[in-house]
């Protein structure tokens, strides 16, 4: 446990803004977010984030919040990605097609909410 609190101690030192101004994030820097924060795996870590970055915010006395729901439903949009549909049809770029769809996906969803 010592190592987790590290780990998400190191974590948020390194995205607290990014996290923070989420709600103003384009579909990519959404995705990279997600990404640098294994959110697609460990959605958990993802939780712990945002509410360690909302203690951040009450501690420096702000009254924002992290944008908790668009980042959720980014990471939905993102995991609703057919990967095995895009390996399939393009084996020879499966990491960049993946992370495009996701990127794609990502952009409609929150262009709706």
């Amino acid at each position: 446990a010592p190592g987790e609190c590290r780990d998400l101690a190191a974590l948020a030192a390194r995205e607290r803004s990014a996290v923070e101004g989420a709600g103003s994030l384009g579909p990519e820097a959404l995705l990279q977010l997600l990404e640098r924060t294994d959110a697609f795996r460990r959605p958990e870590r993802l939780e712990r984030l945002m509410d360690l970055c909302e203690c951040d915010l009450k501690a420096r006395g702000l009254a924002r919040t992290v944008p908790r729901e668009r980042l959720r439903l980014a990471r939905e949009a993102a995991l609703g990605v057919d990967a095995a549909a895009i390996a399939r049809d393009n084996p020879q770029s499966v990491p960049a097609a993946i992370h495009a769809a996701r990127s794609a996906r990502i952009a409609e969803v929150v262009q709706e909410g």
